[in-house]
């Protein structure tokens, strides 16, 4: 059980984050955008990111949006999927270790 109370639970998550993130050569090749993604599919793994979702919470065009996310594909951060005509991005299970090792 975690006594922790939720709130510094969330902020030693967001910490551990960063700290991957900003020791990461990918992570710093990455824009702040593609850094919230990344930190969404730690926390979620299996969880599917469109480019139309991500154009619409970061007000930026689908061009732009599907950049960000081919851009972590390539990383194998995320992989691509299709449904219907609709490309989906699913957040790997194995996100840290690559931030480790890249």
């Amino acid at each position: 059980m975690n006594c922790l109370p939720i709130s510094s639970k969330k902020s030693r998550d967001f910490e551990e984050i960063n700290t991957l993130l900003s020791s990461s050569r990918i992570g710093v090749a990455l824009n702040f955008i593609q850094k919230d993604i990344i930190k969404k599919a730690i926390k979620n793994p299996g969880r599917t990111f469109s480019a139309k979702e991500i154009a619409t919470d970061c007000d930026k065009s689908l061009n732009s949006a599907r950049k960000y996310l081919n851009d972590l594909t390539k990383h194998k951060i995320l992989a691509l999927t299709a449904q219907g005509k609709t490309k989906l991005y699913i957040a790997l299970s194995n996100i840290r270790g690559v931030l480790e090792k890249g």
